[in-house]
């Protein structure tokens, strides 16, 4: 998707008689907290002014102090964790925070008929976030919520799908509500998959592990045996311009953008054009025209509005 931004920005810095032109460097954080710092400081180095990504919370957080120190935009396109919301940073987020998946989530429980709820989620800034998001609002539907946390890092994770089993067990005939990402998800659900009590309850999942063909692979005769996992995920509404893109992206690599990649074109946009409206290559003068920029920018996700954490301000959930 950053491919097709930066040739659509350069395409249409050339054709308004723009100086700039735009270059793609990618450095891989392998969702690591520790590796994305060491990146940006990579980036840095090579006197990168702004960067798109990275895509978890936990990263996001490992990178704050360095960006908001040396004046380097970061804009992820899938950050959520409420935990992030600070006004005057240099970290945007074009996804609304996980306060609105957290609300979602527990429509989607309750409207499914559970008047309770056990969630087993990632014991980090994402997991925890969308924890208490999910539980805030389940209560207040009038449901009763219970948590277990697990290290996302931990290869034996039985101890915790053992509390959670006696959790259900206590609270009755519960959902179960799975935090996680993929290869931790997969951990679990295995674990869980040797557990009579959890084989017989009802699943959920989140935008974490939703759509992901590796968990299909690996786990999805598990996945099926118990009822599947219907997952919310951040969804932007349909729009001309996204149609056209999809169709572009379909005929460029023979599958669809998901919504976090379709964040990212429109974040590499908000990038450059605060950098042709200023007329400088600098992150402190990115950091102030952007929240502007976003405000009027309509792009493959629609309005891309920031509050005043720099986060978007709205966003539909499917």
């Amino acid at each position: 998707a950053l491919e097709l931004a930066v040739q659509d920005i350069n395409a249409f810095a050339e054709s308004i008689g723009s100086p700039f032109r735009f270059k793609l460097l990618v450095e891989d954080t392998a969702t690591s907290p520790e590796q994305a710092r060491a990146k940006i400081q990579a980036l840095a180095a090579q006197g990168v002014q702004a960067i798109v990504g990275p895509m978890a919370s936990s990263e996001v957080s490992s990178v704050k102090q360095f960006a908001d120190s040396n004046k380097i935009v970061v804009i992820s396109q899938s950050s959520t964790a409420p935990s992030l919301a600070v006004p005057g940073d240099y970290v945007f987020r074009v996804v609304p925070t996980d306060v609105y998946q957290g609300r979602a989530l527990a429509r989607l429980v309750w409207s499914s008929g559970f008047q309770s709820a056990v969630v087993v989620y990632r014991n980090d800034a994402w997991g925890k976030g969308l924890y208490d998001a999910f539980a805030q609002r389940f209560q207040e539907l009038g449901g009763r919520v219970s948590g277990i946390p697990y290290d996302p890092n931990a290869q034996d994770v039985s101890g915790e799908v053992a509390r959670l089993a006696q959790e259900a067990s206590a609270m009755g005939r519960p959902a179960v509500v799975l935090v996680s990402f993929e290869d931790d998800g997969i951990r679990v659900i295995q674990a869980a998959a040797q557990n009579p009590t959890l084989t017989q309850l009802k699943w959920f999942g989140t935008d974490g592990s939703s759509g992901s063909s590796k968990m299909a692979e690996q786990i999805g005769s598990i996945i099926v045996s118990l009822g599947g996992l219907p997952s919310t995920n951040f969804e932007p509404s349909e729009n001309p311009l996204q149609d056209a893109f999809k169709a572009r992206f379909r005929k460029a690599f023979g599958e669809d953008p998901d919504a976090y990649s379709m964040n990212a074109y429109d974040a590499a946009w908000l990038i450059a054009l605060s950098v042709m409206t200023t007329g400088q290559y600098s992150g402190e003068a990115i950091a102030k025209a952007l929240p502007t920029i976003a405000q009027h920018y309509y792009g493959v996700t629609g309005n891309t509005a920031l509050d005043q954490n720099g986060d978007r301000s709205a966003g539909d959930y499917a």
